[in-house]
């Protein structure tokens, strides 16, 4: 680890080894070990559902998370840019707070999100980085959020759009678990008379 640190400052003085940490043990305690604080920034990858961090229990949970080293509370949400109706709006909403008032933070620098494609769950992402500006108040309230948010997309509310994000926000924007292919959705489905991938 330190031989990399040195090589990459030779190249770019100023540079800082960006890890993810993924899995149970990724990265290794031997490599941190060996990495100054400000040598590397560390991804949390998938912290709404299977944090590294250490404050909250998971199957991925470290003993002692990522050392001196600076990190960023991740959000994955999205595999292989699949697009469809799902999304973990009250998790965000609560587990962000959380992390920043836990004791156990560490350093904590700030979040980011980590999905295998962008523009495919714009809810999602606008609570997530409106989330940067009140990550230190506490828990949001989401049904006065999704209706603040109804109005910024569509310009004003009306009872319709509101039943239907009431409904959303209780259903498949609310799941708190890991679930296979929760992306896919047959209204977002892409045309073929012979689906090959698993719905739902």
């Amino acid at each position: 680890a330190k031989k990399m640190a040195s090589s990459m400052k030779l190249a770019n003085g100023p540079s800082i080894w960006v890890l993810q940490a993924w899995g149970e043990s990724q990265p290794e305690e031997a490599l941190l070990k060996g990495l100054n604080r400000g040598e590397a920034l560390i991804l949390d990858l998938y912290a709404e559902t299977f944090p590294q961090w250490g404050g909250v229990e998971s199957p991925w949970q470290r003993k002692d998370p990522f050392q001196h080293h600076d990190w960023v509370w991740c959000d994955l949400e999205n595999f292989g840019g699949n697009q469809g109706l799902s999304g973990k709006l009250p998790t965000i909403g609560m587990k962000i707070p959380e992390v920043v008032s836990h004791d156990k933070k560490g350093n904590l620098v700030g979040i980011g999100t980590s999905m295998e494609g962008i523009f495919v769950n714009p809810v999602s992402t606008h609570l997530l980085y409106e989330m940067a500006w009140k990550a230190e108040s506490n828990e949001i309230n989401m049904s006065k959020w999704i209706l603040e948010y109804v109005k910024c997309r569509y310009g004003k509310i009306t009872i319709s759009i509101t039943e239907a994000w009431k409904i959303f926000l209780s259903t498949c924007y609310s799941i708190d678990r890991h679930v296979k292919h929760k992306e896919l959705s047959l209204i977002c489905y892409c045309p073929n008379w012979h689906p090959k991938h698993e719905i739902g």
